[in-house]
């Protein structure tokens, strides 16, 4: 496929009891499907966390934890989530290969 003059990698999903597909885009051309359907399952997860931490962090007049001490709690649970993800083995392979 190409788009913008480079060439992508498109994956189409279709789970059980879906009617619709659902499509994965890729830029590197060396991966293989099963890899792009496994590091987008970990965006959603990185994409949910975000979404959470806005909700419930201090940053809103409706959030739980209001003012600096639900700013400071969601830094915190921030660093530690990135600290987490950067010690996945997984993360580790990939900064080790760059």
């Amino acid at each position: 496929m190409k788009a913008h003059g480079k060439r992508r990698f498109v994956v189409a999903l279709k789970y059980a009891g879906e009617e619709d597909y659902r499509y994965l885009v890729a830029s590197d051309l060396s991966w293989r499907h099963t890899d792009i359907a496994r590091i987008y399952s970990l965006r959603w997860l990185v994409e949910v966390f975000i979404q959470d931490w806005k909700t419930c962090g201090g940053w809103n007049r409706l959030s739980k934890q209001q003012g600096v001490k639900g700013s400071e709690r969601g830094l915190i649970i921030s660093l530690l989530c990135d600290h987490l993800l950067l010690q996945h083995p997984e993360q580790l392979a990939l900064l080790k290969n760059t």
